[in-house]
């Protein structure tokens, strides 16, 4: 029972503290030091049931009124328990109920929380029979997102689309991996059989389906691997970068491009990585030696400051602001409990102020690639409109948006915008 518990600790942090999945449960692990067993118990019950997250509260708040938070959250383990996981005897999670009922002095509830819990073990459906099964309501239930997120991928492609992007969002990514062939080769990632790699028709680049921890792969751990979505190595693909002509990547946070845009010129131009100060500038100065990157600067100055770090024009430059981000939903089970909707406007804001600021910069004939991780038309093809209007002298050679439903598994969004010849007299 003491995994409940824990569980419960958890989820109260996540929830009240506003800290994320992994660290509410590193705290966790750290605080009680429980065993390696356990431990794992407590990882799959919370996430569990922070990916029915929505489901739950609308039906266990709906049939029985007036739970603490605590005795909510201990309905809400129980089902993730006898409803999917199964690792525990529903007896021991009715336990955990009655004891934190009794703590909450509601004891009262148990018989109607034992019946509720019962009909659900039967199988009554989680999601009410009464509600539309075309409404934004039955989607933030069935696939766990808000309403408002529901609407606006509707209201942005077609209900029938936003229904396949909650489809494959509720489900696990596709684990891509890049060789660096600066520190491996294909024979070293493929030298024990059966060792969950797959190649795909990209060059270098491997599916991971194997159970073994990564960081146990000793070709993944000296950085002969590293993780790249499909998408990301598409973009790379159509940028059809000049080996000569030097590339510049402006950044808000750590992301795979500059390894692999390194990769590709191998030390034929020179690569700069600006980032914002902080956390992300020393990921990228680590991943730069790591991956023994060739000819590559990370430089770090505020985005509305890029000429401190830009000195001339530059053939190429690559802004990746920080967005919505919504291609971590499939990552973090507990991202909308963090996410706000108000706060895109300030999101959206900087997205539009990065994307003109590098802009000042690109040459003549150059190129300017914006690219962000997430599903949302305010924050793609709006930005990207928004910078051709307030910059005639671009015009738009490509853009894509990858769906996580295709056979990319991505969110992200690029569009490669060129500048036009100046004529001088």
């Amino acid at each position: 029972m003491i995994t409940f518990d824990y569980s419960l600790e958890t989820l109260k942090s996540i929830i009240n503290d506003d800290t994320n999945f992994s660290k509410a449960l590193k705290n966790c692990f750290t605080a009680h030091q429980i065993s390696q067993e356990d431990s794992k118990l407590v990882s799959i019950l919370v996430g569990c049931e922070l990916r029915h997250y929505y489901v739950f509260n609308e039906c266990i708040n709906s049939n029985i009124k007036g739970l603490t938070q605590d005795s909510y959250l201990a309905v809400a383990l129980a089902l993730a328990n006898d409803l999917f996981l199964r690792r525990v005897e529903a007896s021991v999670a009715l336990d955990f109920v009655k004891k934190i009922l009794k703590e909450q002095n509601q004891e009262n509830l148990l018989p109607e929380i034992e019946k509720f819990i019962q009909r659900k073990i039967d199988g009554e459906p989680l999601i009410d029979e009464s509600i539309d099964k075309f409404s934004y309501r039955f989607m933030s239930y069935r696939f766990n997102i808000p309403e408002w997120v529901a609407k606006m991928w509707s209201n942005h492609f077609s209900k029938n689309i936003a229904y396949k992007i909650a489809k494959a969002n509720s489900k696990s990514p596709i684990n891509y991996l890049r060789l660096n062939p600066n520190n491996a080769s294909e024979e070293d990632v493929f030298k024990k059989p059966d060792n969950g790699f797959e190649k795909t028709d990209k060059e270098g680049l491997y599916i991971y389906t194997g159970k073994e921890q990564l960081k146990k792969n000793h070709t993944y751990f000296t950085g002969g691997l590293f993780n790249e979505s499909l998408g990301y190595y598409q973009l790379v693909d159509a940028m059809e970068l000049d080996a000569l002509k030097d590339v510049a990547i402006i950044s808000t946070y750590y992301n795979p491009l500059l390894t692999e845009i390194a990769i590709r010129l191998n030390g034929t131009a020179n690569v700069e990585q600006i980032v914002e100060p902080g956390n992300d500038f020393f990921e990228f100065k680590s991943a730069s030696k790591k991956y023994n990157l060739k000819k590559v600067q990370v430089l770090d100055c505020n985005m509305d400051a890029l000429v401190t770090a830009i000195s001339k024009p530059t053939s190429t430059i690559v802004v990746t602001p920080n967005s919505s981000r919504f291609d971590l939903i499939r990552y973090n089970p507990d991202f909308f409990l963090h996410f706000k909707q108000d706060s895109l406007d300030e999101i959206i804001a900087k997205e539009k102020m990065m994307i003109n600021e590098a802009g000042k910069f690109v040459e003549d004939k150059g190129r300017l690639v914006y690219a962000v991780s997430t599903i949302n038309r305010k924050e793609t093809r709006e930005v990207v409109n928004d910078f051709l209007r307030k910059n005639p002298d671009f015009y738009l050679k490509e853009e894509k948006q990858f769906l996580p439903y295709d056979a990319s598994n991505s969110c992200l969004y690029y569009a490669i915008l060129v500048k036009a010849e100046v004529k001088h007299d």
